[in-house]
């Protein structure tokens, strides 16, 4: 007598006792090489999902295990070497581990296809109602309702094959390329599991094929295909990367142009402005000169923004590690906006906390382009009262920080300004959006700064929150994480000109030529009473000009020149104090200029014909910080 609560094969042959075990150590053998295959198939594809960090691969890995102890189970190899005295566990292991491969299955088809509920959502709430069944249907199982997981489990797999082959065909037709093994693979099963299933019913004879070995050919052959389909998946997705980069890349480029080609003559604008405030006008000119440096410095601002915005949504920013004093930086920041709080007749004050780590290691720039933007805006938003910088070192009460701990810092920008509806806050960090769009009208502003602010603390692993009352005020609060340092041995010194302010070729010059002149780097001979000799690479005239009027009262000498290449002669035949250098020029840029500049006063140095090192400013329109490290690179 027979008996059993799971479908069951009931073959009768007759052996003779030699011919019984070679044919059991042929199948034996045959099993062995399937399972070791599906042994090497997990392994291997485990380790790139823990590599590559793709969670297809790991779907892929679990579908591996699941479907490969299924039929481990199906062929009678549990109850032969694992629970040979629990015969029960074969009908209650072998339904989870169909619910299983089919959960997983659905999980793998959507990652694989990358599907989402904004892409193709019908099919997504499919794949997940499939996979919320069938781990229904598992763990119904795994506490022993066996009998009625049976008929719903060979139902749910059925309409799962159905559901994965209408995705392979639709992304076949979509001309997704990994879909043909995705499809190819599932086929190649759904053919051994219906041959299986025609078996059992009665229309199809019981042979090697459908009673044997089918299952496991076709489960194997699956799995080579799907192997196939998933590295083809990784290269479409690599040469997509690839594409994205290239892209990305070229719109970088763009941007960088187009602030090039922006900011020149808004910098000669602004320069030429500066130099008219300097002259005698009268009330009415001398406003409207106020007028137009004020526009160009909004102007500026906006182009700074909209830079700084592309940046972190393209490839982000490439933050840098320096020591800084921690309470300088918010004083910094604070007399910027000091003559503003002033004419609104604000307070403006900063709160200290007496535990503060007075140097701590970051990317000082960026940070305080956060505490600028805040103060920046809470001063906007604040016709009277006060705006407050607070900072506080958030940690255990008794800890001491040593150099190279984490400080976690909190940062509060309180103000008394009109507030923020709370129906608004959700959107306040969007870019080119405000609380309100009638504060456009009434405060101007483009609604970049707060998503400048959250965009440079993602990427430093920081957060900011705000809370507000209507009427009554504002609170941003920033957290971030800096290690503690020791004090600096000496300050970085800077030698590259950036533009952004007012005038920044001129205004870098005349600095520059100043510290050149109090440090006594010119030769000798040459005497501070007579000036320095300046060597001046720009090809636009008008910035040349407006470099010549902030420098006509002073007693410097200036060759000017409009390429790198007369820039690379004037240099080998005559010996200047000072050298200030365009990037973007024609003939020959600056960057190749005083690389060759470089090479050649080392050649001159070692054969006495130069005495000292030659000063090079780099002056540019370029906003980019790739630009200033290829200008450091270069020697400047």
């Amino acid at each position: 007598r027979v008996q059993s609560e799971s479908a069951l094969v009931k073959p009768l042959r007759l052996w003779l006792t030699a011919d019984f075990y070679e044919h059991t150590a042929t199948e034996l053998l045959l099993l062995g090489f399937y399972f070791g295959a599906v042994v090497i198939m997990l392994v291997y594809n485990s380790f790139l999902a823990i590599s590559l960090r793709d969670a297809t691969y790991a779907y892929y890995a679990g579908y591996i295990f699941a479907y490969g102890s299924y039929l481990f189970i199906w062929n009678g190899l549990g109850l032969r070497f694992l629970w040979p005295e629990q015969p029960w566990m074969n009908s209650t292991f072998n339904p989870v581990m169909v619910c299983s491969s089919t959960v997983l299955a659905a999980l793998f088809t959507r990652s694989f296809f990358a599907l989402t509920p904004f892409r193709m959502p019908v099919h997504v709430r499919l794949l997940e109602l499939v996979a919320l069944c069938g781990f229904a249907m598992a763990v119904l199982a795994a506490l022993g309702f066996t009998r009625q997981v049976v008929a719903g489990s060979i139902l749910l797999s059925g309409v799962g094959v159905v559901a994965l082959l209408g995705f392979g065909v639709r992304q076949v037709l979509a001309g997704y390329r990994p879909a043909r093994f995705f499809l190819l693979a599932f086929s190649v099963l759904s053919l051994g599991v219906m041959a299986n299933v025609l078996r059992s019913a009665g229309l199809l004879p019981a042979n090697i094929f459908t009673l044997g070995y089918g299952l496991q050919l076709s489960s194997l052959a699956e799995m080579v295909l799907l192997s196939f389909g998933l590295a083809d998946r990784y290269r479409v997705t690599e040469n997509e990367r690839r594409i994205a980069r290239a892209e990305s890349d070229a719109k970088t480029m763009f941007i960088a142009r187009m602030s090039h080609e922006i900011r020149t003559p808004l910098n000669a604008m602004m320069g030429a402005a500066q130099m008219l405030e300097e002259s005698e006008l009268n009330s009415d000119q001398r406003g409207f000169m106020r007028m137009l440096s004020g526009g160009g410095r909004n102007l500026l601002a906006v182009v700074n923004d909209v830079l700084d915005l592309s940046r972190i949504s393209s490839q982000g920013l490439e933050l840098e590690e320096r020591v800084f004093h921690l309470g300088e930086m918010c004083e910094q920041a604070l007399r910027i906006h000091e003559p503003i709080a002033a004419q609104k007749e604000l307070q403006l004050r900063a709160e200290l906390s007496p535990d503060l780590p007075r140097y701590v290691r970051g990317d000082e720039l960026r940070l305080s382009r956060v505490i600028v933007n805040l103060l920046s805006n809470a001063l906007k938003f604040t016709k009277t009262g006060s705006v407050v910088l607070k900072v506080d070192l958030i940690r255990k009460r008794g800890s001491q920080l040593q150099p190279e701990d984490p400080a976690e810092l909190r940062f509060r920008c309180v103000d008394t300004g009109v507030g923020i509806p709370a129906d608004r806050l959700q959107n306040i960090f969007t870019a080119f959006s405000q609380a309100d769009e009638s504060v456009t009208r009434r405060f101007g502003g483009t609604g970049l700064g707060l998503a400048i602010c959250q965009g440079i603390l993602e990427q430093m692993n920081g957060s900011i929150v705000v809370q507000s009352d209507p009427g009554r005020g504002s609170t941003f609060t920033v957290r971030v994480d800096l290690p503690v340092a020791v004090a600096p041995d000496s300050p970085t010194p800077g030698v590259v000109g950036e533009a952004g302010s007012v005038s920044s070729a001129t205004g870098a010059a005349e600095t520059a030529a100043k510290s050149a002149g109090v440090a006594d780097e010119h030769p000798a001979g040459a005497s501070s009473s007579r000036g320095l000799r300046i060597l001046l690479a720009e090809d636009n005239e008008d910035n040349r000009a407006l470099f010549y009027a902030f420098l006509r009262r002073t007693a410097h000498n200036i060759d000017s020149v409009e390429n790198g290449l007369e820039a690379l002669h004037h240099f080998q035949e005559q010996d200047y104090d000072v050298i200030f250098m365009d990037i973007q020029m024609p003939v020959m840029d600056g960057i190749t200029a005083v690389e060759r500049m470089r090479r050649w006063e080392v050649e001159a140095l070692a054969t006495g014909r130069r005495l000292r090192r030659t000063p090079i400013y780099a002056v540019s329109a370029h906003a980019f910080r790739e630009e200033v490290n290829r200008s450091l690179s270069a020697g400047c």
